[in-house]
């Protein structure tokens, strides 16, 4: 991938305003480098660029006053061809010639206007149009926030502007990308209350970039001499690390899911109620796997069933016989059952209603599906000692050592001493409602219990959702109440024992441990 960045300089005539620029390129190894804001008349351009960046190929855009828009690129690493340019965007086609990957490059300085920044919303939008099958990163200054949350100071930012942006990420099929550093990328340079701070420079892709390359982040580095922070797109290559098992609802509609789950149930596991359970249900993740292998991607399945609806439709009216409309009515059949499973699977990835978005199914489910697993990665962590670390394996093998550290050892063995508490202990409960609260738990709550929780919801531990449960019900529900009643008073496996942890954090991206929540 390249590593591109864009910065809003604030003018390049000065000589330190064009040091902070070369050191910023070395430092971060930049290839492709959008430059906002320049303010360098034409007849001083060829003297600043000399100054700046030996060597390097420029294309500027003087359309507007004082070259908006600088994009520069290293000619030994990556080829740049211009597409289109206008006054608030300069839009381009990149290739790395080292590794011969390409991709598109959208390099925007948004006007400060709402009513003028239309024509960038529009101008991007018949880009959006046409780049689908191709990776396309939009990034510079929009000189616009999506919501309240990234603008911090007295000044408040339009509704409808904030509206108007939020629909052209939406109608351009554009997500965010996961950053690391200062939420806000822009500070009017002002003390006390008239100081303001706005997040106005980000970076967007489309989903083709997130599949090509899922690990790409930005971070927004320290301003400088500028007022702006500069945005570095990197996205280091990362090898794909098997996922674990994920039971998808839309199995429970097919032929034979019952039969199989009874194949394995019924099947003598020796030891504790919960054990067999436990051991039944790894068993069935070997089934569960083989049948999802066995349907294949439904999405090329939906399309399959498409095509044969349609030829036999062609069929039956070009010779109307009998037989060629039960043909007809098979293939509807088959392609509303396929086209029903992958909206199941879609909509419990992306956990997004889909009653809210309507007929827009797959283009939508992916996105979101995409943009989740993008903003949910850890790529770089910040150890105690200060190194930050960027391999997958190092940081899962930080992260379990920081909170064994925090959560387990010494802090562990000390018993807690509760008495503080009794000061503030008004409200107590009678022996009654004592005894309710341990008295055996019955078939009919344990039953209530799966079938409250919705089918779309976060898979437990071992990877199977509720919507697993409520279908099978009929084969393992006797068995799942009686290792539920013994639970909480009998010794339990170590696989109900295992809870995932999520953790929440400031920065997606790289922050010190102590900023991360489980």
């Amino acid at each position: 991938m390249i590593t591109a960045a864009a910065w809003n300089v604030r003018g390049l005539n000065s000589v330190g305003h064009q040091y902070a620029v070369g050191q910023f390129v070395r430092e971060r190894k930049v290839q492709f480098l959008g430059l906002l804001e320049t303010r360098v008349r034409t007849g001083n351009v060829q003297s600043v660029r000399s100054r700046l960046l030996q060597n390097w190929s420029w294309f500027d855009d003087y359309s507007g006053p004082g070259g908006r828009i600088w994009i520069a690129w290293n000619d030994l690493e990556i080829g740049v061809e211009i597409i289109r340019v206008e006054d608030q965007f300069i839009h381009c086609a990149l290739l790395n010639k080292r590794t011969s990957a390409k991709c598109l490059i959208s390099v925007v300085y948004g006007d400060c206007e709402a009513v003028r920044r239309r024509r960038l919303w529009e101008g991007l939008l018949t880009i959006a149009e046409d780049v689908s099958e191709n990776p396309w990163c939009v990034l510079g200054d929009f000189n616009a926030v999506i919501d309240s949350s990234e603008s911090c100071g007295r000044s408040a930012e339009s509704t409808m502007a904030m509206a108007e942006f939020r629909g052209f990420i939406s109608d351009a099929a554009l997500v965010h990308l996961p950053f690391s550093g200062c939420p806000y990328t822009w500070h009017n340079c002002s003390e006390g209350s008239r100081s303001l701070w706005r997040r106005l420079d980000r970076v967007l892709v489309n989903e083709t970039w997130l599949v090509k390359w899922p690990s790409s982040s930005y971070f927004s580095a320290i301003p400088s001499t500028s007022d702006h922070s500069p945005l570095v797109l990197v996205g280091a290559e990362q090898r794909p690390v098997s996922g674990c098992f994920r039971f998808d609802n839309f199995l429970t509609k097919q032929a034979g899911f019952l039969d199989a789950v009874r194949g394995v149930w019924r099947h003598h596991i020796y030891g504790t109620k919960m054990y067999g359970v436990v051991c039944k249900l790894k068993a069935l993740k070997t089934t569960f796997r083989a049948c999802k292998k066995k349907t294949g991607e439904l999405s090329t399945l939906v399309c399959r069933a498409k095509e044969f609806l349609d030829i036999a439709q062609c069929l039956f009216e070009l010779y109307k016989e009998d037989i060629l409309l039960e043909l007809v009515q098979w293939c509807r059949v088959v392609y509303c059952k396929a086209a029903e499973m992958e909206t199941s699977m879609l909509r419990q990835r992306a956990k997004v209603n889909w009653l809210k978005y309507g007929d827009q199914c797959s283009s939508t489910f992916f996105r979101k599906i995409n943009a989740r697993r993008a903003s949910q990665r850890v790529y770089q962590i910040t150890n105690m000692a200060g190194e930050t670390l960027t391999d997958a394996n190092q940081v899962a093998a930080e992260f379990i050592m920081f909170f064994q550290t925090l959560l387990g050892g010494e802090r562990r063995a000390r018993m807690l001493n509760c008495d503080f508490l009794q000061p503030h202990l008004k409200h107590t409960i009678t022996m009654d409602e004592a005894a309710d609260l341990v008295r055996p738990v019955t078939q009919a709550e344990i039953r209530t219990a799966f079938f409250d929780i919705s089918e779309d919801s976060a898979p437990g531990p071992d990877g199977y959702t509720s919507g697993f449960f409520k279908a099978a019900w009929p084969e393992i529900g006797a068995d799942l109440c009686a290792g539920g009643r013994v639970f909480y008073i009998g010794p339990a496996p170590k696989a109900t024992k295992c809870n995932p942890t999520c953790f929440d954090s400031e920065s997606p991206i790289t922050s010190p441990f102590r900023s991360f929540a489980p």
